[in-house]
């Protein structure tokens, strides 16, 4: 066992008995949640479906109807990506 130096909550020095292994750890495991769940994922894939959808209506239309209609769904579909990313942050 070696003793190492370190601060407990208030602040105050203590000393730590730790075994050699567990003072040099030659591998570390770094457990993460899934950020994301159910309705993140529904959000993202209906916008990802407008997208789609726009799209192709826009190469069935042509013209300029069909760029319009291709422009207004993919303004919309990254709307509301960018409000879900938003909400996220805040």
């Amino acid at each position: 066992m070696t003793s190492v130096p370190g601060r407990d909550a208030s602040g105050q020095i203590v000393q730590l008995r730790l075994c050699p292994s567990c003072l040099h750890p030659r591998i570390t495991y770094i457990q993460a949640g899934h950020p994301f769940n159910t309705a993140d994922i529904l959000i993202v894939a209906l916008a990802l479906v407008l997208i789609g959808v726009g799209v192709l209506f826009g190469m069935v239309a042509g013209d300029g109807v069909g760029v319009a209609v291709l422009v207004a769904c993919s303004l919309v579909g990254a709307g509301i990506l960018a409000a879900e990313a938003a909400s996220k942050c805040g």
